[in-house]
Parts: structure tokens; C-alpha cells; sequence
């Protein structure tokens, strides 16, 4: 495994609308579907290829016609609607939101000193491989946070969570895949505190090579030992024995009765360290 900090994916240079091409006065001319691949999520951003995406040509002209929509956060609404889940069937509970910013893996820190598994024992990772449309799906995510900005995100999840019948009070940003710059680190602090106090945002991070001292709002889980300006580490053992004595052993560990976000361990930023058993 490296020991050498991540390589950090390019932040966004500018926005589809600084890409677009300049006609005359304080108009722009809208990209042509067939031009869209070239101004919208272009391949040399991505450390993939993006034509190869499913629904990856509707995507970029749902993100074109957000972009010129005159009620553009209806239409950023419904695109992000379509890309966020609330709980899963594994262990997160239905009060919280997610939303991935890549898969798996594509994670900076996959195969790093960083992250606390091995490239194949991470349980993301291990759902990309029984099937290929969470990579899919995943890959769209990252895509859309690329393009939207934290203000239209937060206030699209607020409408997204007003329809909902259950009552939902937290976001999670990731839960596959990690924080891939600076930029996403203070994107997801800037919809935190848009959200607060009414909806929580956490996230559990191993890119802990980021400044994270400038997370305030946003509750950060270090998974890892290097837990410096985190909340916590949530730290994953190989067996209950390895657990300190002043430690706290996540409570979805000892029942399944309780779903991630209930407890609001992971969310409170005064909880000690967390530990769970590794799967």
C-alpha cells in the first residue's frame, strides 16, 4: 500500500456557463446536444471514461437545461431527486439522506495507507463488484455535484425532504468514495451550514490529508488515526477485544434494531471516538 498522500482530482475550472460560447452582448449560445460531451463533464476530468456511463448524453442535456431553465432549481430538483437515496438496505436508516461524490472505485484513497481495509474490503466496493449499476449511478453523482453549486444543492435536498411522508433530519456526503480535493470538503461544510439546524450533515472521511480544521458545520468521522481538525475516528478493529476501554463500540454492531442515524453518535460533534467490528 502507498504511503504517499493521494493523488487529488482536479477541482472544476469553471462553470457550464463559463465554458459556454460568447455571441454578442450578455448572451450566450446554448451547446448543441452533439456539442455537449465537449462542455459537460468532458473526459479529461474524470479518471474515466464518461462516454461509457448509462444515461450519461441525458444527463448532460438535463444539466444544460438546469443551467438555462428559467425555474432552474425546479429542474436541479428533480435531477438530484433522481440521484439521492434515503437509507439502504444495509444499514442506514431512512431518516438519512446520501449522496455519493464517486464510487468506490475511483476513491483517492482506495489502496492507500489512508483508508483502514484493503482495495477489495471496503463494502462499497464489494456492491460495485456484485453489480454494475451502482458504478453507473455513482459516477452520475459525481457528475451533478461537479456542476451544481452548495446554495441550489441544500435548498434542493430542503423541497426533495418536504415530500417525503417520513421524517428525515440528517444528509450523509459520501458514503461511497471520499472527499477528492479541498473543494469538495468546503462544498459539503457550505450546504451544512445552509442546512443547519434543521437537517444534520456528517460525513466519514479517510482523506484526512485535507485541512479539515475548515469543516464547522459539517460533522467529520476520521476513519482513520490521522483524526486532526476531524469530530471523531471511527475506527474499524478486526475483533471487539481491540476496542479501548474509553471507546465507544457502534451500537449497529451489538443489534440489528437500530439503523445508522438513529443513534446520532456518528452526527453529534461532542461523541468520543466510535468503533465497529470489521465485516
Amino acid at each position: 500500500m502507498s504511503e504517499a498522500t493521494p493523488n487529488q482530482a482536479q477541482a472544476p475550472l469553471t462553470s457550464y456557463k463559463g465554458n459556454r460560447t460568447p455571441t454578442t452582448g450578455n448572451t450566450f449560445e446554448s451547446p448543441d446536444d452533439d456539442e455537449l460531451e465537449h462542455v459537460i463533464a468532458p473526459d479529461w476530468m474524470y479518471p474515466y471514461d464518461v462516454n461509457d456511463i448509462e444515461g450519461i448524453h441525458e444527463l448532460r442535456r438535463r444539466i444544460r437545461d438546469a443551467e438555462e431553465a428559467l425555474n432552474g432549481l425546479k429542474a436541479w430538483t428533480e435531477l438530484i431527486k433522481d440521484h439521492i437515496t434515503f437509507g439502504n438496505s444495509g444499514k442506514v436508516g431512512k431518516t438519512v439522506g446520501i449522496y455519493n461524490l464517486n464510487t468506490a472505485h475511483d476513491c483517492v484513497n482506495r489502496g492507500t495507507d489512508y483508508c483502514q481495509v484493503g482495495p477489495d474490503e471496503c463494502y462499497a466496493v464489494r456492491a460495485e463488484h456484485r453489480q454494475v449499476h451502482p458504478i453507473h449511478y455513482r459516477r452520475r453523482q459525481e457528475i451533478i455535484w461537479d456542476h451544481i453549486d452548495a446554495s441550489t444543492f441544500a435548498t434542493a435536498f430542503k423541497r426533495i425532504v418536504r415530500r417525503k411522508r417520513n421524517r428525515v433530519d440528517a444528509l450523509r456526503i459520501p458514503q461511497s468514495g471520499d472527499f477528492r480535493h479541498q473543494h469538495d470538503l468546503l462544498k459539503a461544510e457550505e450546504i451544512a451550514r445552509i442546512l443547519q439546524p434543521q437537517y444534520k450533515v456528517y460525513t466519514y472521511t479517510a482523506s484526512t490529508w485535507l485541512d479539515l480544521s475548515e469543516a464547522d458545520a459539517l460533522t467529520v468521522n476520521a476513519s482513520n488515526e490521522h483524526a486532526a481538525g476531524a469530530d471523531r475516528r471511527f475506527i474499524v478493529v478486526e475483533d471487539t477485544e481491540d476496542i479501548p476501554q474509553n471507546g465507544i463500540q457502534c451500537p449497529k454492531d451489538l443489534t440489528d434494531d437500530i439503523w445508522c442515524g438513529q443513534c446520532q453518535l456518528c452526527l453529534d460533534s461532542d461523541a468520543g471516538d466510535i468503533y465497529t467490528k470489521k465485516i
